[in-house]
């Protein structure tokens, strides 16, 4: 069939509709391509004006989109978005003829689909011609909801329902001062509102059509006409989440935190529903610790939490009990990465070389460097290339080792910048192996002393002394006598494990220090190039010092990135190590204590001597 207009006939009186989409702009282009080699431009241009404005992306929020996106750099270098179709370029012709298309069109998803693309576009403006628009889409969507009813939801035909009704409603709400637009809104409220009302509870498609009609009253409920009609919204969702609690708690949760809102807009009880979140968790809590699942503990926390907003105090302390003793039933996840048989032999004799060919000093230069960490725009490359589409579609959530809470990611940016951490805390496992060898081996190999690394730091800053006023008075100070403490406690734990072979180190004491020192030497950096390291509380006339992460944020263009992330990644980032908190809070058990630690921390120590500082006049 190659005749354009016989096709669209043969469209406007069939069945078509939302799920023939492919199969119709396939068929466009090629009548497009039949008379564009037949020597015929006008039917040809016609035919991809179709195909085009019934592909294209349409949204009320967002515009006209692409069908297909992709991106690619321009000349100048500069990524851009590229996309078919790309309609951008329309102008008066080509809206005539869609115009005229539009107005023929009987076909209801057609003439909604050509109806919204002019709606976008800026061409249909009057209340009358917004109407006709919400009308077609109104209708459509019953008429999808008829279809999901014959084949009793196979082809999920309520989803376009649902969409086809949003659209209707939006388009209404919008121009509802206007008075025939505003009577069919009144009608397109009521039918929404029966329709959920009457929906069936034990279809599969419950959640959806309760949920996406809660959220859309929610947000409008001036568009309810009356009182009685939310009650009725909320009776049906009480009915739903129970129904739903049977075979999907999730889902219950998710259409009761719903109804929470709707019923705070309605001025209803909203904590019977959060009783039954809360009851949903600890179910949950149950079955997980059955399995055994560590989410056990965090449906536990979830539950606890509802029941302190609820100021439930027998609830509150009973749950404080249980979560005390689920968080220490679990073992949490640790993920490690071996080292390939080649790879392994590689470092070895990058670390025999090292220590051959250098002095201490040299070695010492070679740990404040940190040439085993991958740079941080390979691991954004690693990162892009490991990323799990399906994995990223949920929140990730980072526990401390009680199974604690510490940190959520779940917006789009904030998986991604998830993934990245993960991908440097993985990469950086393999690094850190390498980093503790090389320094073991140089000290076995009687290349590395407290005494070299006292040299190597009395040579730089950190070895100079340092004034400091207090309470009006100034004192002179040894930085490097704070730091020389944990270093020398570390070298003679060494030692004593050389000559005691069957020793066991203990490196608490020199982990606790040095890491803390790190953060000293970070504020005495602030302090010699003039930022300050006090903040104003906001509210109050109180002076705080300022948090490791506020410094290290303010040294952003003055330390380089890579020695500034890796500070961070091990001090402060919950995703890696945390150490500064995590001795600071007394949150580290003896067994959390090893020789990786101290060894990390050195190199920070080292990186931040490295550097050279005009202090600020």
């Amino acid at each position: 069939m190659q005749d354009l207009e016989q096709y669209l006939t043969y469209l406007d009186e069939a069945s078509e509709d939302v799920k023939d989409v492919h199969a119709i702009t396939e068929h466009l282009k090629e009548i497009a391509q039949y008379f564009e080699q037949d020597g015929q431009p006008e039917p040809a241009w016609q035919a991809r004006i179709n195909q085009e404005v019934i592909a294209a992306g349409k949204s009320l929020t967002q515009g006209i989109g692409y069908h297909i996106s992709f991106t690619q750099r321009d000349e100048n270098g500069v990524e851009r978005e590229f996309g078919w179709p790309d309609t951008t370029a329309y102008g008066t012709r080509e809206y005539t003829y869609i115009r005229e298309r539009y107005d023929v069109w009987r076909n209801l998803y057609f003439r909604s689909e050509y109806g919204l693309f002019l709606f976008l576009r800026k061409q249909l403006r009057t209340n009358e011609e917004v109407k006709e628009l919400a009308d077609a889409f109104f209708r459509l969507g019953k008429l999808y909801q008829e279809k999901n009813a014959v084949d009793d939801g196979a082809k999920h035909y309520m989803v376009h329902a649902l969409e086809a009704y949003q659209r209707a409603f939006y388009l209404a709400n919008a121009r509802k001062n206007d008075a025939a637009v505003g009577q069919l809104l009144r009608i397109i409220v009521s039918h929404l509102v029966a329709v959920h009302a009457n929906w069936n509870l034990t279809t599969s498609l419950t959640l959806m059509v309760l949920a996406r009609l809660t959220e859309l009253f929610t947000e409008h409920f001036k568009a309810l006409a009356t009182a009685d009609q939310a009650h009725e919204l909320l009776a049906q969702n009480w009915r739903g989440v129970h129904q739903l609690a049977l075979t999907y708690r999730h889902g219950a949760i998710e259409l009761a935190e719903l109804s929470s809102e709707l019923a705070a807009k309605a001025g209803s009880d909203r904590d019977r529903w959060a009783v039954f979140q809360a009851q949903q968790y600890e179910l949950l809590a149950q079955e997980a610790e059955q399995q055994p699942n560590l989410t056990a503990v965090t449906f536990v926390e979830r539950a606890l939490r509802i029941y302190r907003r609820l100021k439930d105090e027998p609830n509150s302390r009973r749950l404080e009990q249980e979560y005390q003793r689920l968080r220490t039933a679990f073992s949490l996840t640790k993920t490690s990465t071996p080292l390939p048989d080649d790879a392994n032999q590689q470092l070895l004799q990058y670390i025999e070389e090292t220590i051959a060919e250098r002095d201490a000093l040299g070695i010492l230069q070679e740990v404040a460097m940190t040439p085993m960490f991958r740079r941080l725009d390979n691991v954004a490359e690693v990162a892009r290339t490991q990323r799990d589409s399906f994995m990223a579609m949920f929140p990730s959530v980072i526990a401390d080792k009680h199974g604690n809470t510490v940190q959520t990611f779940t917006t789009a940016e904030e998986k991604e910048q998830f993934q990245f951490l993960s991908t440097y805390g993985l990469l950086a496992q393999i690094s850190t192996s390498v980093l503790v060898k090389l320094i073991l081996e140089a000290f076995k190999a009687d290349k590395l002393h407290a005494t070299d690394v006292e040299s190597y730091l009395r040579a730089s800053w950190v070895g100079q002394p340092r004034w400091v006023e207090s309470t009006g008075e100034r004192e002179l100070t040894h930085p490097l006598r704070l730091i020389m403490s944990g270093v020398n406690i570390l070298f003679q734990e060494l030692e004593r494990w050389r000559q005691e072979p069957d020793y066991e180190p203990d490196f608490i004491a020199c982990t606790d220090s040095l890491t803390l020192k790190v953060e000293y030497l970070l504020r005495y950096i602030c302090a010699r190039l003039g930022l300050p390291t006090f903040k104003l509380r906001e509210g109050s006339e109180v002076i705080m010092e300022k948090l490791l992460d506020e410094l290290l944020a303010d040294l952003k263009s003055k330390l380089d990135e890579e020695d500034r992330f890796f500070i961070k990644f091990f001090l402060s980032e919950k995703v890696g190590q945390n150490l500064r908190n995590r001795v600071a809070h007394g949150l580290m058990d003896d067994t959390e204590y090893g020789v990786q630690n101290a060894f990390i921390v050195l190199a920070m120590i080292l990186k931040l001597a490295s550097y050279e500082f005009q202090p600020a006049q």
